[in-house]
């Protein structure tokens, strides 16, 4: 009996550090904390992205001018850049704790810097020639993650919503509300009437930039601007979001990212989209099916290599004007 339950017992911390090591929320959640509260109040901007020149990688930095990552307008953001920025250095602070270097060859500095269709950043920034239905999708597509339901989510997954006025907003997740403003350990149909997020908002405010807030459906909306967080103080609250357009998505451990398989997979739909376009038609499933032959992929990969790295338009990103 004492064997049996000492290697129960071992079985069972193996699937606990399983678990862990498969969980990079994490480390999404206390760079969310730092960002806060070092880059926190630079205000909001459509036309900003990122809030200082950004380090991403071995070799950089080493001057100003050599920084990987630009900032446009420096200190200023906005929710699209704000997801990003969060992602970059959540992997800086992966790579610094675990020493794991690989995250830079898995996803290279270039990704975020580019912006071509076999490019992260043009598919976060939904580029209009790329499919890209948000960050969620992104890191899908990119071997990153996985999407989820709004039902789904956990602290420190992503979020992105859509209001009923037209406008959107793309954050990250930390946890669902009930009518009075506070957490629930779990989604309950019956009580969830909203969620806290991370991300750039509030431009008429004066702490605008970097912060948390209080997300709440159509339907219901607390009527005192700010509310006290037992957490984060008081915090505003963003009205009019539309319950059926909450989805959101999970980042992987870096162990379990499969960017490279994920990479040939967006090479070869690029392809297949490309044929089309000159043949003037959709392709069967049997002419796809032969376009996807590795050996077909190969060679087209080579002849439409300048398309391939072609940098593509950056979209009009203007439906994420604020909250509410």
């Amino acid at each position: 009996m004492p064997i049996l339950r000492f290697l129960l017992l071992v079985f069972a911390s193996l699937l606990s550090s399983t678990a862990n090591a498969a969980d990079f929320n994490g480390y999404v959640i206390e760079t969310m904390r730092f960002l806060h509260d070092t880059r926190g109040g630079g205000g909001y901007d459509l036309q900003s992205y990122f809030t200082q020149d950004l380090k991403y990688g071995d070799n950089c930095c080493t001057a100003h001018d050599n920084c990987c990552v630009k900032a446009n307008h420096p200190h200023k953001s906005m929710c699209v850049a704000a997801v990003a920025e969060v992602i970059i250095e959540a992997i800086n602070r992966y790579a610094e704790r675990t020493e794991d270097r690989s995250v830079y060859t898995k996803l290279p500095a270039r990704s975020w810097t580019h912006g071509t269709i076999r490019d992260i950043r043009a598919w976060i920034f939904e580029y209009s020639e790329t499919p890209s239905q948000g960050a969620a999708h992104a890191i899908e597509v990119f071997g990153l993650g996985k999407r989820l339901k709004f039902t789904e989510l956990k602290p420190g997954d992503l979020i992105k919503i859509d209001r009923t006025d037209g406008t959107g907003h793309s954050m990250f997740f930390l946890g669902y509300l009930d009518r009075s403003a506070k957490l629930l350990d779990q989604y309950d149909e019956q009580k969830v009437a909203g969620f806290k997020y991370f991300s750039a908002q509030g431009r008429s405010r004066p702490e605008s930039g970097f912060g948390y807030m209080y997300g709440f459906f159509d339907g219901f909306c607390p009527s005192d601007q700010e509310m006290e967080d037992p957490k984060d103080g008081k915090l505003g609250r963003d009205c009019k979001i539309k319950r059926s357009s909450a989805v959101g998505g999970r980042i992987f451990a870096p162990a379990e990212w499969t960017t490279e398989a994920s990479l040939k997979k967006i090479e070869a739909d690029a392809i297949v989209g490309l044929y089309e376009q000159s043949l003037g038609r959709v392709m069967t499933k049997r002419e796809r099916s032969l376009v996807r032959r590795p050996v077909n992929i190969e060679l087209m990969r080579k002849l439409l290599e300048k398309e391939l790295d072609r940098e593509l338009t950056p979209s009009d990103l203007s439906r994420y004007t604020d909250m509410n």
